[in-house]
């Protein structure tokens, strides 16, 4: 017959093993957050130098675009009335008292529009093309600025990834 004594035991060891698997168990969880955490916090970094570096490229682009620009009054002219026939488009896909949807719709429409597009993108190439001539590292900076936003893209999509990995799972009903 087991005595009291040997089942008080026989309960501390029961509760012993289980606080020590729990711990064990938790510690493991622990490790396993504070591991994402600095997945999290190093992604964030690359986020952020991803980040500064499309900025200064955006910022060596729009310099060299400011002095040929200024240089050029043909391009000057070009870029003026590019901005114009934008402006006339908006004006003509929304009303006085759009509201903001109806404004950003409109903003669509002028992206999509035909005419335009072709107009900005032959801009775009005589404004590269003189940019190049203004200064040689025009093409790298460009480089620079699409790696920089494909870096941001890729960094964007694992971010909602993971955030989706910890969404819990709709039950099956």
């Amino acid at each position: 017959m087991i005595s009291a004594r040997t089942c008080q035991v026989h309960k501390k060891l029961a509760i012993f093993g289980a606080a020590l698997l729990a711990v064990c168990l938790l510690g493991g969880l622990n490790a396993a957050v504070a591991q994402d955490k600095g997945a999290d916090s190093a992604q964030k970094q690359e986020l952020q130098q991803a980040q500064q570096q499309a900025e200064q490229a955006t910022a060596k682009l729009r310099e060299i675009q400011k002095v040929v620009v200024k240089n050029d009054s043909a391009l000057e002219k070009e870029q003026q009335d590019l901005m114009a026939l934008q402006q006339k488009k908006m004006e003509q896909y929304t009303s006085e008292n759009a509201t903001k949807r109806e404004k950003i719709m409109a903003l669509l429409k002028v992206r999509r529009d035909k005419e335009l597009q072709q107009k900005r993108q032959a801009f775009n190439e005589k404004l590269v093309k003189a940019m190049k001539k203004e200064d040689p590292k025009t093409e790298d900076y460009i480089a620079e600025l699409r790696s920089a936003r494909k870096k941001i893209m890729e960094i964007r999509r694992a971010q909602q990834g993971g955030q989706q990995k910890m969404m819990p799972k709709k039950q099956a009903q």
